[in-house]
């Protein structure tokens, strides 16, 4: 796990993915994935190709639904202006940054 990542960590939950004798493979719910992304995302970099495709994924279509849902997690006052700003723009160009 990339170190940058740790402090976004919070209670959150999951289901097993993979139930092996000794193995388990958790994976985590995709609106905790966007939430932990939205507030640690470097948008230059893939997590905005990310966000874009948790938001279709997750069938959100306004802006308020993901504050709501990274809010279940994380106060709203600690998201970046920058980030905010690209959630912006997303909506504003219908999610469509993928390239699909």
């Amino acid at each position: 796990m990339n170190d940058g990542v740790k402090g976004f960590l919070v209670e959150h939950p999951r289901r097993v993915f993979l139930n092996l004798p000794n193995l388990i493979v958790m994976v985590a719910d995709p609106e905790y994935i966007l939430a932990m992304k939205f507030l640690s995302a470097r948008i230059d970099a893939t997590d905005g190709t990310d966000i874009v495709f948790l938001i279709k994924a997750l069938k959100i279509t306004a802006i308020e639904e993901v504050f709501r849902i990274i809010e279940k997690y994380y106060p709203r006052r600690i998201i970046k202006p920058v980030t905010q700003f690209f959630l912006e723009e997303v909506f504003s160009e219908g999610a469509d940054r993928s390239g699909s």
